[in-house]
């Protein structure tokens, strides 16, 4: 799909205009020019950096990790635990690693997000560190952890 007149929106002023832009274009599967998708990753809007996010994501499944990574060091919250979500969706063992440090984080909402994430990706390496989690404070984060494991336990005893 060439998608040209979305492609032009990704640049609009309007925050809402280019975050529309992106979700459209991320429905397409396949783009020709996906460029304008990766900049946006770096734009000023937080939706719009969540959006390019799961873009990305659609456009190129596990390949997209590479490129929406370094938004795991975000200043906003939502987009780090929305990049670790999407890291999780991708489903890739081999990019478990990323999350890991992310079990420590001071945010619990983030410490949950991973605990999900790492479910996604089924990863027994991460047991150690959700074991940690279920000796948090926070009795969600302990939930989410506790899930996580039993999950992970289940997956890979099959």
């Amino acid at each position: 799909v060439d998608g040209a007149p979305l492609v032009q929106a990704v640049n609009h002023p309007d925050p809402q205009m280019r975050r529309s832009a992106i979700d459209a274009l991320g429905r397409f599967r396949h783009i020709n020019n996906s460029e304008p998708l990766v900049q946006a990753l770096g734009d000023e809007d937080s939706a719009v950096r969540k959006a390019a996010v799961s873009a990305i994501l659609a456009i190129r499944g596990e390949k997209a990790v590479d490129e929406i990574k370094y938004l795991l060091d975000d200043e906003d919250v939502w987009v780090r635990c929305h990049t670790i979500s999407a890291i999780g969706e991708a489903g890739s063992c081999a990019d478990a690693h990323l999350l890991y440090r992310f079990l420590d984080d001071k945010e619990e909402v983030v410490r949950i997000v991973t605990a999900q994430s790492l479910v996604k990706i089924g990863d027994a390496g991460a047991l150690t560190g959700l074991e940690r989690l279920c000796h948090d404070n926070n009795p969600d984060v302990v939930q989410a952890a506790e899930a996580a494991i039993a999950a992970i336990r289940r997956e890979n005893q099959t």
